[in-house]
């Protein structure tokens, strides 16, 4: 599968490789005289509560381009309890931050994880692992980041309707992701597959 993020109207594609059951392509559609962004994302409507998901993924590349494979709690929104876990590519470098948004802020807990080679022109593996006592996000099989304690407690609480998987790209900025320059659009999200 492919998501692209484009400039200007009806240029947004989704290459099926290997279609996953389930999964609705979402996409903002600029009126024909903008120059505007599309975005695109990719989810599966069904949620989950705890488990592993995985997917092999070769991130979008380009500053101002977030790339990413995510987790998120339906009806999450500022005001409400929030929970929410990602893998987000970001920046020129094509650097992988990883997130968990929880409370009703919400409040981000986010870092900054080094990875095996250029995750823009390769594919490599990514995992979440949720359960009741830890949270943890794994690549290529070695574990990175691992969350206990208060932030895992909370998507215990908060998040017992479960999750659903999301994978989309879109237009950063100067606070995140960087400053988009439209020419080097259209840019490609790749997922082989996800379990």
């Amino acid at each position: 599968m492919r998501i692209r993020l484009t400039r200007g109207r009806g240029d947004e594609t989704l290459t099926r490789r290997s279609l996953i059951t389930g999964l609705v392509l979402i996409s903002t559609a600029a009126p024909t005289t903008a120059l505007a962004v599309q975005s695109a994302e990719l989810y599966r409507t069904q949620a989950y509560v705890y488990g592993r998901f995985e997917a092999r993924v070769q991130y979008a590349p380009g500053d101002g381009v977030v790339s990413s494979f995510f987790l998120w709690k339906n009806g999450s929104a500022a005001g409400v309890p929030w929970n929410e876990l990602d893998y987000e590519k970001v920046n020129a470098d094509c650097h992988m931050q990883t997130n968990a948004y929880t409370g009703t802020g919400p409040t981000q807990h986010s870092q900054t994880n080094a990875m095996p080679g250029n995750i823009c022109a390769e594919y490599h593996t990514y995992a979440f692992e949720w359960t009741p006592t830890y949270i943890a996000w794994f690549v290529d099989g070695c574990e990175i980041r691992r969350e206990t304690g208060a932030i895992a407690a909370d998507f215990a609480t908060n998040a017992s309707a479960g999750l659903t998987i999301h994978f989309n790209t879109w237009e950063g900025n100067a606070s995140f992701g960087g400053i988009l320059n439209p020419s080097i659009l259209p840019v490609n999200e790749y997922i082989s597959w996800v379990q």
